[in-house]
């Protein structure tokens, strides 16, 4: 469960997939990292998803990026 004090959350030891690598997607993973969250991203442009992977991992946050139909069963 997630933490919240009244004036911090956090997520640390909590892992967030993330379905879409570009404009909300790429706010939200930064988001959630930046709270301690393990982030998996997972879009059908891997260039996108990696290239905000690499942003989240020079803040040395854990992030991988995978290519990724999440609306085909066989792919999730």
């Amino acid at each position: 469960m997630a933490k919240w004090d009244g004036r911090n959350f956090r997520l640390d030891g909590k892992a967030v997939f993330i379905a879409g690598a570009g404009g909300v997607g790429s706010a939200i993973a930064r988001g959630v990292s930046e709270v301690g969250a393990k982030v998996f991203l997972a879009d059908l442009d891997l260039a996108a998803a990696e290239k905000v992977a690499r942003t989240i991992q020079k803040k040395k946050r854990p992030c991988r990026a995978y290519k990724m139909d999440i609306l085909n069963p066989a792919q999730i």
